[in-house]
């Protein structure tokens, strides 16, 4: 896979450190003329200033060597500095945006997440999986390279190391049987430090009567690199004279032989869902076991799920119960960006923004200057229900 160069945003105190090229400057600050608004042009002390307005040689900028082989200092934001960090999707693509106080919007590419005074990347990538052609005894004949796919799936504190996977590829040994086999996994949203992250997965065995299915669930603060406890026993008491009950009302219309009970559900997903003013409320995901043809594989195979508006936000998400005004602001600018999580920037903290090439092996450069860092496809430590 060719590299190619992104840029990406990392998070310092009191300073701003080696990085690549900014993609924004203040008015004084440029590299280059494109840097400068309207026919202004770059001139060599690094200010933009009007065609003929300095010596001659300001209209030709000085050589520099690709941001990703030669750091250099960027010029800082005027006064950007704390604030929001959100992200949000518009069609297919994430996008971050950093509202500092008494900065104008920065836009990054991809899932930037801050815990006050660190900032961590989310990645994922999909992966190819041989999977087996089947023959007629049942067995693995030969295997397809390519034949599945999975997702490698992690979050990864930019500049200090830390790291918790949410899936990795399987191993052969994993596969091995099964003539397809798909895996995904996806970050549903985040609130603050908390991810939310779904995984599902599709499996067709060799002689299987019909193909299986899976899923998991993770909730994670990155803040404590732990799984949060967000509901009380109590909140989770009184779901089941509500949302639980909701949702044994939509199930048993499919008639089922015996009625679904709230004893009969577990609850399996919570989704974060944002309108479009910032405002935040779950969505809940109730599953219970069934007969394999009646499956929905939302959960896994023999189960099938209701999904419910909870009616009030668990005490521990209530912080985040409503957006800041710049960040409902800028949504309202944006109406085709949805919002899927944001966290806040610690005041007096700043974000400088730095380039880093990514390859096949992952982040290979960065505005630390640490060397390659290897993406490891191990086994995953768990398989899924199903």
């Amino acid at each position: 896979m060719a590299k190619r160069a992104v840029m990406v945003v990392v998070l310092a105190l009191g300073g701003w450190l080696l990085s690549g090229c900014p993609t924004t400057t203040s008015s004084a600050g440029c590299t280059k003329d494109v840097d400068c608004k309207g026919d202004r042009i770059c001139g060599p002390d690094g200010r933009c200033v009007a065609p003929g307005g300095t010596t001659a040689t300001a209209a030709v900028p000085e050589a520099r060597p690709p941001a990703a082989e030669t750091a250099a200092t960027p010029a800082p934001v005027a006064g950007a500095r704390g604030g929001v960090l959100a992200w949000v999707v518009s069609g297919e693509v994430s996008t971050s945006v950093w509202l500092p106080d008494g900065g104008e919007p920065i836009t990054q590419p991809g899932v930037w997440i801050s815990t006050g005074d660190a900032l961590w990347a989310w990645t994922s990538e999909r992966v190819p999986v041989a999977t087996c052609v089947c023959d007629e005894n049942f067995d693995c004949g030969k295997r397809v390279p390519d034949g599945g796919s999975a997702t490698v799936a992690y979050v990864e504190q930019v500049g200090g190391g830390a790291r918790h996977d949410f899936a990795r590829a399987p191993s052969p040994e994993d596969v091995d049987g099964s003539g397809d086999w798909v895996e995904q996994t996806v970050l549903l949203g985040s609130v603050g430090p908390y991810l939310f992250v779904r995984h599902a997965g599709q499996y067709y065995g060799c002689g299987a009567a019909h193909p299986s299915c899976g899923g998991n669930f993770d909730a994670w603060d990155v803040a404590t690199g732990k799984a949060p406890v967000l509901l009380t026993p109590t909140e989770y008491g009184a779901l089941k004279g509500r949302e639980m009950s909701e949702a044994c009302a939509v199930l048993n219309k499919m008639e089922f032989p015996d009625p679904i009970t709230p004893a009969d559900l577990s609850f399996t997903v919570m989704t974060p869902v944002f309108d479009p003013s910032g405002a935040l409320h779950f969505d809940y995901q109730f599953t219970a076991g069934t007969f394999g043809a009646a499956s929905d594989c939302s959960w896994g195979y023999g189960t099938t799920s209701a999904t419910i508006k909870a009616l009030e936000l668990p005490a521990a998400l209530r912080p985040w119960a409503q957006a800041p005004p710049e960040l409902s602001s800028w949504l309202a600018e944006h109406s085709g960006s949805e919002l899927r999580g944001w966290s806040r920037v610690t005041e007096g903290s700043e974000l400088v923004v730095g380039g880093v090439e990514r390859g096949e092996g992952g982040v290979v450069g960065g505005p630390l200057g640490r060397g390659p860092v290897r993406r490891l496809i191990r086994p995953s430590r768990r398989r899924w229900s199903g």
